[in-house]
């Protein structure tokens, strides 16, 4: 009976004590002082506990705190509560649907919601929640938020922060800002976690202050800023920072729909203390407005990416100096310099306003092209295998001096589909691996400045010159080493002029086109291989070829130059053979053996601008070739053109090669006259027209020449050599 009588007891103290622990909801009146504890200010009439709920609305006296209180759901539908610098705690629901709360602090953490809606906070909010909604409010002091909810999106809109923003996301919920109206953030704005979009929709978001991003999320979500599908507008006045290690990624204006982020003048985009260690960076419609800012994300770690590109709009970007993982960049603008390190590296179709240095770290071939770089441009493959290669998409253009290296094997080609065109000097420094310039697909290097351009090997080894194109409208191509071509090489205007060490080397096979008084060589160039071949070579505005027959081996090499002085001041033209009469003083080449044993033919050339003119017929010409202690007489053989334009080809075989120039029997002064014109045969006391060679006219008055008997025919007593 006594254990039966003490659990009736037990039982009733249990039930007394939840009864008395029970919740109750309480309203704020006000109607006796502002007071928390006088019991008349509630409706029902008592004072609040911590398991108990609160609705604050307006009444006769505004609720001020004199302590910090605990509660377990908060409600403040109008009127005003002043914290007056103490915490109000509320352990579920926070709901704010009006009025306004002062000088304090409100600590929400809960595994409930909070929703503020058209309220006017000036105190300090620190919310932790299953879900947090904003909407319509005005947040005057600090507000940290921290969502947890595990599915759904939350929309945030019309919002303006005067203290910094702090948000995380540790749900697989979506916390959208700026849905429509836009938010505005007046003290910096911190996002950590994943799902967190900041200028989702409208335009006109805003953050004055800096922007931290703390990304952790897997991959599928992401933390971004004006990355919304329908058009928002982001401004930036301020940096924006990235600690990013999870392998979502982080948006910046990266969604289509006129998604659009402009960033005020000398800030940027970098990385925080932590650093950029995994994922994605895709950054699109970017504005970097002014100069001093750009893009820093150095990190250099496996496991990142980095693209830019068009959305709606081109990114405008300031400095640019990454050294990342993975990296594309597409239809950008680079206003300063750029720095760009990558093992996975594409650049295509960006405009470069500065110095710009590009380095390809990794074995994954890389396919560039359709750049302009107006300042000068390093371009670096440091690895040893893969292929970088430029002009591949389209041609790159390169107004500046542009330099390659390549450092540890593989090979980097400029010019693979489409062009690499290059206003400015040419640097190549091949350590190990190759540098082509130009490909055998259709790619070539283009010289096209209108100064000289200067090509400058920093390695003994030779990049190889697959297919170039010489297309100035005014300067030269000063080559001060070895340009080493197995492709094609055309000229359409300009000069290649070689200097100190300088020589043009054409490989067998390859093709030369073009070639004019506006554009040759002036200077070395050796021919490789077995096929007849006419050295593209001249001086001084004028293109004088000499040609070769067909060597017997694809390893021999012939090297040819031109010179427009008289060769008699250095091997005397009185050494001769007696067959021989008058050598020309005007012009002479030099043509050398430099491998092989073969003995073709070679063909010389004369133009009345350079040589005068043949003065009858051109079967009077012979080859003249130095052997080393006289003047050989190589006849002739095969002949073409006319008394102003030909060539003439030795007799047979050349054996000894050195200095050649054209014979005939009797010279002419050229001081005067140049061009003679007359009949194939011609009755004594003829009279000829004569060309002043000074202006290019033709004389108003004829001069009669003698003829002079020299066997069974007739000749004109003089030839044109100057």
């Amino acid at each position: 009976m006594k254990k039966l009588l003490l659990s009736i007891v037990t039982f009733c103290l249990i039930f007394i004590s939840t009864v008395s622990e029970a919740q109750t909801s309480y309203t704020w009146n006000g109607t006796t002082n502002t007071s928390w504890g006088t019991s008349t200010n509630w409706t029902p009439n008592g004072v609040p506990g911590s398991s108990d709920y609160i609705v604050i609305q307006t009444g006769t006296n505004a609720l001020k705190l004199t302590s910090d209180k605990t509660i377990e759901r908060f409600r403040i539908n109008s009127g005003t509560m002043d914290l007056d610098g103490y915490t109000l705690n509320v352990n579920d629901q926070l709901l704010m649907y009006g009025g306004t709360t002062t000088e304090g602090k409100i600590i929400q953490n809960a595994t409930n919601s909070a929703y503020i809606n058209n309220a006017t906070v000036n105190c300090k909010l620190d919310l932790v929640a299953t879900t947090v909604t904003i909407r319509y409010s005005d947040m005057a002091d600090s507000v940290k938020v921290k969502q947890t909810l595990s599915w759904g999106t939350i929309y945030w809109r019309g919002n303006r922060f005067y203290k910094h923003l702090d948000i995380e996301n540790t749900s697989n919920g979506n916390m959208n800002l700026g849905n429509n109206p836009a938010d505005s953030c007046f003290d910096g704005l911190t996002m950590t976690g994943r799902r967190i979009r900041f200028g989702y929709q409208h335009q006109g978001s805003y953050v004055q202050g800096d922007v931290e991003i703390n990304a952790t999320g897997a991959s599928g979500t992401s933390v971004s800023v004006a990355s919304g599908g329908f058009g928002p507008e982001v401004y930036v006045d301020g940096n924006i920072i990235i600690n990013k290690s999870g392998t979502g990624a982080c948006g910046f204006a990266s969604v289509a729909g006129s998604s659009h982020l402009t960033m005020t003048s000398g800030h940027s985009i970098m990385e925080g203390t932590s650093g950029f260690t995994e994922g994605e960076i895709i950054i699109k419609g970017l504005t970097q407005l002014g100069t001093g800012g750009g893009i820093y994300l150095n990190s250099g770690a496996d496991a990142q990416i980095l693209t830019i590109a068009p959305v709606d709009s081109i990114p405008k970007i300031g400095v640019l100096d990454i050294d990342l993982d993975e990296v594309s960049i597409d239809g950008a603008l680079v206003r300063d310099s750029a720095s760009i390190v990558a093992e996975v590296l594409e650049v295509v179709d960006n405009t470069f306003n500065g110095s710009t240095s590009i380095v390809h770290t990794g074995t994954v071939s890389s396919q560039n092209g359709g750049n302009v770089f107006y300042g000068n441009t390093e371009i670096t493959k440091s690895v040893s295998a893969g292929n970088f290669i430029w002009g591949y998409t389209s041609s790159d253009t390169v107004f500046a001096n542009l330099s390659l290296n390549i450092q540890n094997g593989g090979n980097l080609i400029a010019g693979f589909y489409h062009g690499v065109v290059l206003e400015g000097d040419l640097t190549c420094d091949e350590q190990s691996g190759n540098i082509l310039l130009g490909d055998s697909w259709g790619g070539k290097v283009v010289f096209a400045g209108t100064a000289d351009q200067y090509v400058t090997l920093e390695e003994t080894n030779t990049p190889i010159s697959r297919t170039i194109q010489v297309d100035k409208p005014s300067g030269r191509v000063i080559l001060n080493d070895l340009m080493d071509i197995d492709g094609d090489l055309t000229f359409v205007n300009g000069v290649i002029e070689t200097v100190g060490a300088g020589l043009v080397k054409i490989e067998d096979g390859v093709t030369v086109s073009g070639v004019s008084n506006d554009s040759y060589v002036e200077g070395s160039v050796q021919k490789i291989g077995n096929d007849a071949f006419t050295f593209p070579v001249g001086r001084n505005g004028f293109y004088r070829p000499i040609s070769i027959s067909a060597p017997s081996n694809t390893s021999d090499a012939f090297e040819a130059k031109y010179f427009e002085s008289n060769s008699d001041l250095i091997h005397d033209h009185s050494n001769k053979d007696a067959s021989l009469n008058y050598l020309s003083t005007n012009e002479y080449w030099t043509l050398t053996r430099e491998n092989g044993t073969s003995t073709p033919k070679v063909t010389l050339s004369w133009d009345t601008a350079t040589s005068c003119a043949i003065t009858r017929t051109v079967k009077y010409v012979h080859v003249a070739g130095w052997d080393g202690s006289n003047w050989d007489d190589l006849g002739w053989g095969a002949l073409g053109g006319n008394l102003n334009v030909g060539t003439v080809e030795t007799a047979s075989g050349v054996n000894d090669f050195n200095m050649f120039i054209l014979e005939n029997d009797k010279p002419i002064d050229c001081k005067d006259f140049g061009m003679v014109y007359s009949n194939d045969t011609i009755a004594a006391m003829d009279t000829l027209t004569v060309i002043d060679i000074s202006s290019g006219l033709r004389l108003s008055t004829t001069v009669s020449l003698s003829i002079d008997s020299c066997g069974p025919e007739f000749r004109v007593p003089q030839l044109a050599f100057m």
